[in-house]
This record gives structure tokens, sequence and C-alpha cells, in this order.
């Protein structure tokens, strides 16, 4: 029996853009001292150079085979 993960492009995405706001504003990071990537991108962090969650684009991998997001 074969499992599907997802049945056409607009479900993979619904399924892509969930698990991004589950990343980034739920799950706790061990690195970032247990705080989500959106509480870390709140916090002043003086002159340091930081880059919003909210701005990125998208790169493609693979002769267009996947994309993966990169900081814009």
């Amino acid at each position: 029996m074969q499992d599907t993960l997802f049945f056409n492009k607009r479900d993979l995405q619904n399924k892509l853009n969930r698990f991004q706001e589950y990343y980034n504003e739920n799950r706790v990071h061990s690195s970032l001292n247990r705080k989500t990537p959106k509480e870390m991108a709140a916090i002043p962090c003086g002159d340091k150079n930081i880059v919003s969650i909210d701005n990125y684009q998208w790169k493609s991998h693979c002769g267009g085979l996947y994309k993966l997001p990169i900081a814009a």
C-alpha cells in the first residue's frame, strides 16, 4: 500500500505554508534559547543587520526541481 503525502500542487503548497508557520511561530528552538524565530526577530539586537522572517524569496535548486527560501 502506498501513502499519498499530497494530492496536487495546491495541497502541497498549503502543507508547506502551514509547516512554515508552525516552524517560525510555534516551534521553539533550543539554539534560540527556547524561543521561536518570530520571537527572536522581535528582540532588538542593537546595530546588527537582521533580516525579517517575512522578507524572503525562493531560490531554485536541481534545475528547478524544488525551491528553498533565502533571505531577500
